[in-house]
């Protein structure tokens, strides 16, 4: 048996992730990949660089900051982070 604390989310993903109010999960694996919580893929952000880390921010938390090598990218989501 597995460890219990660890479950199978999806196939992909380098490090970055970040999860919105709703439980969608953004996983940095070339692009941003979003799935709802049951894991099936519901959308695709494609960015110029290899991301590296997620975080959602600003105001309203609806900002999803996206750090690559050698560039910051900012995309608005429709749902606020966590």
């Amino acid at each position: 048996m597995g460890d219990p604390f660890t479950v199978k989310f999806c196939e992909q993903g380098e490090g970055g992730v970040a999860v919105d109010e709703r439980g969608n999960v953004y996983v940095a694996a070339g692009n941003i990949f979003v799935y709802e919580p049951s894991g099936r893929q519901i959308g695709l952000i494609e960015v110029p660089e290899r991301p590296t880390s997620l975080v959602f921010g600003g105001k309203d938390r609806q900002t999803l900051f996206i750090t690559a090598r050698s560039s910051l990218y900012a995309v608005r989501t429709r749902y606020p982070g966590q």
